[in-house]
């Protein structure tokens, strides 16, 4: 059984879904208006600051702070392609919560998925063939896998219980996952084609998921509520030297890395609302980057080579 964070982020997003889901849809922004890529990368992540959420981008100080998609429905939970011309994102369009493709020069999207069901969650493969995403078109959460282009789509779980929030390994060859088919929520490693699922976390009296596995490939950043409240921790793939990042009294989720495996940008309640923030693993500094009315979250920073 899911627990109660869990559920409160899911009903959190479902909800969101549901007040925009008879929305109609209009055109997306224009592609000249699509903003220079610095030289360090940029963050793309999802606000509702104008009144319903869409995919922004931004630079990794904050600054140009940009809609990509800008339109009244709902966009959120983005994943960009590894060579950092596109972005896979759910949205709502019609009746159904489908992921699209969508390139970050603009332009309108592409349609990957079309099920009655919530598909939501893409993550991209490392060399930009696959796409994960997670779906309860079986009833629950389970993890699935299709091409980039939306085709042969299949299950890589089939669990009773709820398996969502997957992030590859650098190479391709693990993913690791949420579930919590152990009563609790946990971090499992499973092999890319699904097999060999085993439990990275193994924390039973506190709740860890969201995974983000760094691109050096040495950590997996999770959330987690195991000193109280929610924050970021990282871990070894092979479970050991588990190490707080956070230790705010407020709500900190959704690591995300940085390129150079350095930083890892992350949304917290700490000002009162959803912000983005970026942590320093060098230094330990907390820089914030966004400061909205609304709800900022789900940072994935992309390269900028």
């Amino acid at each position: 059984m899911m627990s109660r964070n869990g559920l409160l982020k899911i009903a959190f997003l479902l909800g969101v879904i549901i007040a925009t889901i008879a929305s109609p849809t209009l055109a997306i922004r224009d592609p000249d208006e699509s903003p220079d890529t610095p030289a360090e990368g940029f963050i793309l992540f999802e606000s509702d600051r104008d009144g319903n959420g869409d995919i922004w981008m931004m630079h990794p100080d904050g600054s140009n702070q940009t809609n990509l998609t800008n339109t009244p429905t709902l966009e959120l939970v983005n994943s960009p392609a590894p060579d950092g011309t596109q972005f896979a994102f759910s949205a709502v369009r019609g009746q159904n919560i489908d992921i699209y493709v969508m390139s970050l020069s603009g332009g309108l999207p592409i349609r990957l998925t079309d099920n009655p069901a919530v598909d939501w969650f893409p993550v991209w493969s490392p060399d930009g063939e696959k796409i994960l995403f997670t779906t309860d078109r079986d009833g629950n959460q389970e993890i699935y896998i299709m091409n980039a282009d939306g085709s042969n789509q299949v299950a890589l779980t089939r669990h009773r219980d709820d398996d969502f929030f997957a992030t590859w390994s650098p190479d391709g060859s693990q993913i690791a996952f949420s579930t919590t088919r152990d009563g609790d929520q946990e971090v499992y490693i499973m092999d890319a084609d699904g097999s060999n699922q085993r439990n990275l976390t193994n924390y039973p009296d506190g709740d860890d998921w969201e995974p983000a596995w760094s691109p050096d490939g040495e950590w997996i950043a999770f959330e987690s509520v195991r000193d109280g409240n929610m924050d970021i921790y990282i871990i070894r793939p092979d479970g050991s030297d588990l190490q707080r990042i956070t230790t705010d009294p407020a709500d900190d989720w959704e690591p995300a890395w940085s390129p150079d495996s350095t930083k890892i940008a992350f949304s917290s309640t700490r000002d009162g609302d959803y912000d983005i923030y970026v942590y320093d693993l060098e230094s330990g500094n907390i820089t914030q980057l966004t400061n909205s009315p609304g709800h900022d979250g789900v940072p994935r920073w992309v390269s900028g080579e």
